[in-house]
């Protein structure tokens, strides 16, 4: 009976030892779970302090302005170096002499020049005068508006009828668009102490005759086609960095009064579009070389001691101070042209490339800035549940 009596007080011993090892862990678990409530109602002042962590990391130094005037000082030079092209440009005269040399008419047949012949003659789609009365009032040819009239100098088309005109003594001119169909005139080209256009040609025959001389004598006609096809390109370039350039690729074909105004009015030509092109990638290639001089900096003169996304930030948030004073200085450069009244050196000296990569960049790099925060602050939120 003692024994029984002694096993109970033991048991009931036990069961009260657990019941308060039982209270004690509820109460540690409760004031834990007090604990990480009081953290996560803090949370979003914790956010606050995150955005605001960021913006003190994300501060810029005097190594990063220092990358912002090089940067902007890089993108004026080119843009001053691309208007002085632009802009000052050589004479006919002079251009010619350059790519062409000593050039004299010598046409002897129709539809068809010898490769003698087209090495020596000057391009047929460089007449302006007709023995014909009939024909010039037709065609209405002249010293500025040929190259908008004239097919062969189409930046693109030229290689297709430019080369055809040189290889047939002929001059192919743009008649604008009839309906949704571009139409063309082909004319003789003949030498009367000069070149002049007297009689009319038919545009679907100067391309067969073509065919023809090819599937002839394949030798001599592809040695003709090459020469004649090398010939436009010279004279092409020798074009396009003169007054009047080239006009703009099939614009002429649409219209050449339209055209021709834009050349006229506004300097807009093949040598402003491509400059403009080769602008863009310009100002390309100086982000792209001073992000190559802010990585290494960060890695060897910082150490790399900074949070990778808040440098990734910092760099982008250079880049767009230094396009916008990209954009800032090309703005001013068209306002200041604009109240001097020259609306034509406005538009020509313009870095339509240059301004256009900026804005997609600005663009473009505000938007990583913003998902670059983002990101930061998710990790850092993180980060600070895990550790409550």
């Amino acid at each position: 009976m003692e024994n029984k009596l002694k096993q109970s007080n033991i048991f009931i011993a036990e069961m009260q030892c657990a019941l308060r090892e039982f209270n004690q862990s509820y109460e540690n678990s409760n004031a834990r779970l007090q604990e990480i409530k009081a953290g996560i109602e803090k949370l979003p002042e914790k956010v606050l302090s995150f955005h605001h962590d960021f913006d003190i990391a994300t501060k810029l130094t005097n190594t990063d302005i220092a990358f912002i005037i090089i940067g902007i000082a890089l993108r004026e030079i080119a843009s001053l170096l691309f208007k002085s092209f632009k802009i000052n440009r050589i004479n006919d005269q002079d251009s010619a002499k350059l790519l062409h040399g000593k050039e004299k008419s010598n046409r002897t047949q129709e539809y068809f020049a010898s490769i003698n012949e087209i090495i020596s003659n000057p391009v047929p789609y460089d007449a302006i005068c007709s023995t014909d009365l009939e024909i010039k009032k037709e065609v209405k040819l002249s010293g500025f508006g040929h190259r908008f009239n004239t097919v062969g100098h189409d930046p693109i088309l030229g290689f297709i009828f430019g080369t055809a005109n040189i290889m047939t003594n002929t001059i192919t001119v743009s008649k604008g668009v009839k309906g949704i169909i571009p139409s063309y005139s082909t004319y003789h080209v003949g030498t009367f102490g000069k070149d002049k256009l007297y009689g009319r040609a038919d545009t679907a025959t100067m391309f067969y005759k073509i065919y023809e001389r090819i599937s002839q004598d394949p030798k001599e006609g592809f040695t003709a086609f090459g020469t004649a096809l090398i010939k436009e390109l010279i004279h092409l370039l020798s074009d396009v960095r003169t007054a009047k350039s080239l006009p703009l690729p099939f614009v002429g074909t649409i219209s050449p009064d339209i055209s021709r105004k834009m050349q006229l009015y506004l300097g807009i030509d093949t040598l402003v579009v491509s400059s403009n092109i080769v602008e863009f990638f310009t100002s390309q290639l100086i982000d792209k070389g001073l992000l190559i001089a802010r990585d290494f900096w960060w890695r060897y003169v910082e150490k790399g001691e900074s949070d990778e996304k808040c440098v990734e930030a910092r760099w982008k948030m250079i880049e767009v101070y230094i396009n916008e004073g990209a954009v800032i200085g090309e703005n001013i450069y068209m306002v200041v042209e604009l109240l001097k009244g020259d609306i034509k050196k406005a538009f020509q000296g313009y870095s339509f490339g240059g301004v256009l990569y900026s804005l997609k960049k600005i663009i473009n790099d505000q938007h990583l800035i913003a998902s670059l925060r983002g990101e930061y602050i998710i990790d850092q939120s993180e980060k600070y549940i895990k550790n409550l």
